[in-house]
């Protein structure tokens, strides 16, 4: 059977037209000028759906088995946003809007229609036929009682992003006005970022543990064991289309030999993040897909500059001068990635593409290396940066550094790391950048849990508020370089690579939502029976 490559591929330098809010702001928004190829947008929408025709002429399993490389440690995203939860809740649960991130086109979901009646105040009209999970109906008091848990949430991603809102007014049961404490030209996004989904006033109230999994989604969660495997049944009684398969199941499997077995063996139907060395072997084998995506995730070493050692400028410029990012990619990711030369999204809006790399300079390290006075630092990580570490430890020792490597679970080391903790030296992460601007406040601002810096820089923050209410773009993308090179100077964060990411599925499984952002949607996977 004819073997095919998925590669979304979208230009390092993406332009997103700013949106002016305004009262003649409708949903109509002015569509961001993406610039993808006519082929990429084809081949994302081809892998997203196939036309109702064909899928009447072919029988589907009821049951489906995505292999994960992370696992979901947890159901509430309010409180923990990790990759795993993501693709959870992108099945579950519903946001206000959607955004594709290839045409930045938004899309109704829980939201009917919207528009700026002002500069700060967002008008919408909710849709009436939504039910959550529990049989309750959706309404206007559920996005109150949402943003409401949100804002509590203080130091949450779903916090940082949402910051901006100050209150909900609600006209009746299906139409609100959102009042922004200040201009945000980027809200719009926020409100479609998985972070943002709704949840059920009932159910949260009920059951605050098991509550918040309770959404309008077209998958309903079953059965969900921490760090091992989670089921979702189809939701016969959702509002849009309802999926193919009948049962879902993302289970575990930590070790990416294990995963593809369990694929070649029929265990499960995806494996996600196979290993380097098994992409040929996966192009080459009739039965298999290999699925390959530029994501714009950025992978990075980060110090908590707020403490010894992290807090020593001279020490964090050794690394950023004593590291061969190259050499990095070449041992650890078998060559399979870019050098990132500012600690940005490969997509995001903002992103300075003509900053210059700090360059390999041994001799350069070795000098803010004796200035600093430091011999020593530990390194966290969890198991999938191990390599990357052992590289980095190689590097370090030939400039005279020792580098200790702690190598933790994914949730241990989200928990050491939060800002009001800050258990670690220093640690290798990555994040995965949205497109737009202000998506840069979680990683850059005080007091949010994925600014693994620990970066309290009040140049920074002035410069975040400023840039989302600036509609000058001019002016809002001089703002986002601003801040990238004060990160390049102070070394706070040292980006190391872009990495594509690397699937493999049966033959002829389609109906996956590979985002090029990293939010894979699963609700409509179809997987043909032999």
């Amino acid at each position: 059977m004819k073997k095919k490559m998925l590669a979304v591929l979208l230009t390092a330098t993406m332009a997103l037209s700013m949106t002016a809010c305004g009262s003649s702001q409708t949903t109509e928004t002015t569509t961001a000028a993406a610039e993808t190829t006519a082929a990429s947008v084809e081949q994302a929408t081809t892998a997203a759906a196939e036309t109702t025709a064909a899928a009447a002429e072919v029988t589907y399993q009821e049951d489906v088995v995505v292999g994960m490389s992370t696992s979901v440690t947890a159901i509430d995203i309010h409180e923990t946003a990790t990759t795993g939860i993501f693709y959870l809740v992108e099945m579950t649960h519903d946001k206000l809007m959607t955004v594709d991130s290839l045409t930045h086109e938004f899309s109704p979901a829980l939201a009917s229609e919207w528009e700026w009646i002002s500069d700060t105040e967002l008008k919408l009209k909710l849709r009436e036929d939504a039910v959550f999970h529990n049989g309750e109906k959706f309404t206007a008091d559920d996005v109150v009682f949402t943003f409401d848990r949100i804002k509590a949430h203080e130091g949450s991603t779903a916090a940082t992003k949402a910051a901006a809102l100050d209150s909900i007014e609600v006209v009746n049961d299906y139409e609100i006005i959102m009042k922004l404490k200040e201009v945000n030209v980027d809200w719009l996004d926020i409100l479609a970022y998985n972070t943002c989904i709704i949840m059920n006033r009932e159910a949260v109230e009920a059951d605050n543990v098991n509550g918040p999994a309770c959404g309008t989604g077209p998958w309903v969660l079953n059965e969900y064991v921490a760090n091992d495997y989670t089921t979702v049944k189809v939701n016969e009684n959702y509002w849009g289309e309802v999926p193919t398969a009948k049962n879902l199941k993302l289970t575990y499997i930590p070790e990416d030999a294990s995963r593809l077995v369990a694929l070649e063996t029929g265990e499960i139907d995806v494996a996600m993040n196979i290993s380097d060395t098994d992409i040929e072997y996966v192009k080459n084998n009739e039965n298999l897909e290999y699925v390959g995506i530029s994501v714009g995730t950025c992978n990075y070493l980060a110090f908590d500059s707020s403490e010894a050692p992290g807090d020593n400028q001279d020490l964090r410029l050794a690394f950023a001068y004593g590291l061969d990012k190259q050499e990095i990619i070449d041992i650890a990711k078998m060559g399979l990635g870019e050098v990132a030369v500012s600690n940005w999204g490969k997509y995001t809006y903002g992103l300075d593409a003509d900053m210059e790399d700090y360059g390999y300079n041994p001799e350069k390290a070795k000098e803010h290396l004796a200035a600093s006075g430091i011999s020593e630092i530990t390194i966290s990580c969890r198991s999938n940066f191990a390599d990357v570490a052992t590289v980095i430890q190689d590097q370090m020792s030939e400039i005279g550094l020792t580098v200790n490597i702690n190598e933790v679970e994914a949730a241990a080391l989200t928990a050491m790391s939060k800002y009001a903790v800050h258990e670690h030296e220093a640690m290798l992460y990555n994040y995965g950048w949205g497109v737009f601007g202000d998506d840069c406040r979680s990683p850059f601002y005080k007091d949010s849990n994925v600014n693994k810096a620990r970066i309290y820089n009040e140049e920074i923050m002035e410069l975040v508020d400023s840039a989302k209410e600036e509609f000058d773009e001019t002016k809002r993308i001089e703002m986002y370089h601003k801040i990238q090179a004060i990160n390049h100077e102070q070394a706070y964060y040292i980006p190391l690579y872009y990495s594509a990411s690397k699937m493999a599925t049966k033959d002829d499984v389609d109906g996956i939502n590979w985002d090029p952002i990293g939010m894979y949607d699963f609700s409509y996977i179809r997987v043909p029976v032999k």
